[in-house]
């Protein structure tokens, strides 16, 4: 009883609900620019679609892919952040919920360096991996379109 109102009571800190609420601050920062890729993507690809269907230009398709990939890399990375936030978040919740000390968790805010392994598996994910490669596939779709001639 007694250590469920010590729980309870560090849950009610205003210093832990500060934290919490910074750390959700930024995961959701960090998802906001996420989404924010994959805006600014698809507005500078209409453009490059738009300049290649009327100069006829197929290289100009292969820097639409370039750019895909770069800003992939940039969402992944972007989510790889979050989930690095939200797992420290997990954590510190993790220890008030088991009477653990967490002083000094309280308001430090840590990433690792950018690790290729979690770019990738950020990368892999559904929401990353399914909007970028549908947008190469159309590029490769119109391509053959414009090697067929559909684009008179």
């Amino acid at each position: 009883m007694i250590m469920e109102n010590c729980i309870l009571e560090a849950k009610e800190m205003s210093s832990v609900q500060a934290h919490i609420t910074m750390m959700q601050n930024i995961i959701n920062r960090m998802a906001q620019n996420s989404m924010q890729c994959k805006q600014w993507c698809i507005a500078v690809e209409t453009v490059l679609f738009g300049i290649a269907k009327d100069a006829v230009d197929v290289w100009l398709l292969g820097i639409v892919v370039i750019v895909s990939l770069m800003f992939m890399y940039m969402d992944a990375s972007y989510l790889s952040f979050e989930r690095q936030f939200k797992e420290q978040q997990r954590h510190l919740i993790d220890k008030i919920n088991k009477g653990e000390p967490f002083g000094k968790d309280l308001f430090m805010v840590e990433t690792t360096k950018k690790d290729f392994r979690q770019i990738r598996n950020a990368a892999c994910s559904f929401s990353v991996w399914i909007y970028y490669i549908t947008i190469i596939i159309f590029v490769f779709v119109f391509i053959l379109m414009k090697y067929y001639g559909i684009f008179a």
